[in-house]
């Protein structure tokens, strides 16, 4: 199968020929890794690109969104303002204001809400005979976080 022959040195001489072949399978492998090597190359940028792409469109969405909550709004605006009349409109800006009065609404009740859990804690705290702010405090030893045991670093 192979021509080869063994010297006394245990080096194996490999006929001319079959070096010739082996050279020949070498640089034909180079080759296709250089070339496969170039097509992954090509793929990278290519993918690269759609992908700069595919984040542009996302940016320009984004800011015609923003153009037309603005559009909204000022239409909104020209609505209530009596400078258009539009009946489509008008049924979308109505529905506006009503969500509008709901979320103040909400809003007065979580405020509401929170100044009575205030007041009910400053009572607790009185009745107690301790204040919420304790000025004659020592600053803490330990920096928060670490624990008795903890070794620093």
């Amino acid at each position: 199968m192979f021509n080869m022959e063994k010297t006394s040195e245990k080096r194996t001489i490999v006929s001319e020929e079959r070096y010739k072949e082996i050279q020949d399978s070498v640089k034909n492998i180079k080759d296709r890794l250089s070339s496969l090597a170039e097509k992954v190359k090509e793929e990278v940028v290519t993918l690269s690109k759609i992908g700069r792409r595919r984040l542009d469109i996302i940016s320009l969405k984004k800011q015609r969104d923003d153009f037309y909550t603005s559009l909204g709004k000022k239409t909104h605006e020209l609505i209530k303002e009596k400078v258009i009349s539009v009946p489509e409109l008008a049924t979308l800006s109505a529905k506006i204001d009503e969500l509008s009065e709901k979320i103040s609404s909400l809003e007065r009740e979580v405020g509401d809400m929170a100044r009575k859990v205030q007041e009910s804690r400053g009572k607790k705290e009185e009745a107690a005979g301790r204040s919420r702010l304790k000025p004659d405090k020592k600053p803490r030893k330990k920096p928060l976080g670490r624990r008795e045991g903890d070794e620093e670093e």
